[in-house]
């Protein structure tokens, strides 16, 4: 298909080696906009290589838990690709979950690393304990210019923990890899069949 010809094993092969040729490819063009603003993909690609930088300097490189706790895609889908850089796994923690949700969920996954932003940076501080720690993306120095790192994977490497809302009772995690993340982009290729123009 134009503008996506890769398949489930070109992917599960190098998923980060096509990642990088495509930010290259389209660098400049948006990759998401919203009503108040949008990131192209190269300044997602350096926002997500700044999540990694400062990420890696509080686990050393010991896979951990890391909560995202923001609203805006401009912040979670570059922390998302930072995270997975980091080779660590993500949670989700939606914003409007109350209390004792969220502190549910950050204990069954062992988060131990927050990210958000100003907006709700003493929320989250006031909640967890000083074994987690908490990271205001936005005050990080953007400036800050991080090569991209060499990202060695496995399909079997755990990316993600969705939980459901808790609304009926305690959040119960699900589990995903790379092997999920790569099905699920096949499946929706061919499902909506996106192209470059998309």
């Amino acid at each position: 298909m134009t503008g996506f010809p890769y398949t489930k094993t070109d992917l599960l092969g190098d998923f980060w080696g096509i990642v990088e040729q495509t930010i290259l490819q389209f660098g400049s063009k948006d990759l998401i906009v919203t009503k108040i603003g949008s990131l192209t993909f190269s300044q997602v690609w350096s926002i997500s290589n700044l999540v990694f930088h400062h990420i890696q300097n509080v686990t050393k490189k010991t896979k951990t838990g890391v909560g995202i706790f923001a609203r805006d895609p401009r912040v979670t889908i570059p922390c998302m690709l930072g995270v997975m850089k980091a080779k660590d796994y993500f949670v989700m923690l939606d914003v409007t979950l109350p209390e004792t949700a969220l502190l549910s969920m950050i204990k069954d996954a062992n988060i131990k690393i927050i990210l958000t932003t100003a907006q709700f940076v003493n929320t989250i501080r006031n909640m967890v304990d000083e074994s987690v720690k908490v990271i205001d993306l936005d005050s990080l120095d953007a400036a800050l210019k991080i090569e991209t790192p060499q990202v060695n994977y496995s399909p079997e490497d755990v990316i993600q923990i969705i939980y459901t809302s808790g609304s009926t009772g305690k959040p119960k995690g699900v589990i995903e890899d790379y092997r999920y993340l790569i099905r699920s982009v096949v499946t929706r290729r061919e499902a909506y069949s996106f192209n470059s123009h998309d």
